[in-house]
């Protein structure tokens, strides 16, 4: 297990340009945040905090939801319209004993256990550390404490992550993965990269 190590998985979006929820879209045969939990635990992280769009905790998803919470904690956003710094400040303010953790995407379900252990491995203190592909970044990110309680001591904030993160280190690590650069937003993103249609209900 990495100590005091902990991943926030952003899922509070409203997945208006895929026309439903993309938590819960299939990822070879398990729903993206299915498949983005198993694999942070591949990577022996175990602390795991999931931020869900109000709209995804329905009862239509309670067998999954029960199964979800039994492997991660789960936030509640209720104000989506807030933006995904308002959902990453959610998640880092519900982990505690933690110095270093991912920021991690729902919509990138092709994070490997391999890619965790060399941004891990790779890690400086009062920074934060980014996957590159052919001089582009990608995610996920790993932010070291300084930047975490920075982040939760924000009441409220127009910025953005990247415009927080510009006053940090930017400790980058080159990696030979395409998949960091994907981001699946919309139908023709999903056909795009091969994976199944659909979506678990």
């Amino acid at each position: 297990m990495k100590q005091a190590t902990s991943a926030v998985v952003l899922a509070g979006g409203k997945s208006e340009r895929m026309g439903c929820p993309k938590p819960y879209l299939d990822f070879q045969g398990k729903t993206f945040i299915e498949k983005i939990i198993e694999t942070y635990k591949l990577a022996d992280v175990e602390n795991i905090t999931v931020v869900f769009n109000k709209n995804y905790i329905l009862p239509i998803w309670k067998k999954l939801l029960n199964h979800l919470k039994s492997e991660a904690r789960i936030i509640v956003n209720d104000n989506s319209t807030a933006g995904r710094f308002h959902s990453l400040k959610l998640g880092l303010d519900n982990i505690t004993e933690t110095d270093y953790c991912f920021i991690q995407n729902v919509d990138n379900p092709f994070v490997s256990p391999s890619l965790i252990n060399t941004l891990y491995e790779n890690k400086i203190p009062d920074a934060y550390t980014v996957p590159v592909h052919e001089n582009h970044g990608g995610h996920p990110i790993l932010i070291s404490k300084s930047i975490i309680d920075h982040i939760r001591k924000i009441e409220k904030s127009e910025l953005t992550l990247r415009e927080i993160l510009s006053n940090f280190k930017r400790n980058e690590v080159v990696v030979n993965d395409p998949s960091i650069l994907f981001n699946i937003n919309t139908p023709e993103d999903y056909k795009k990269y091969s994976l199944n249609s659909g979506f678990f209900l």
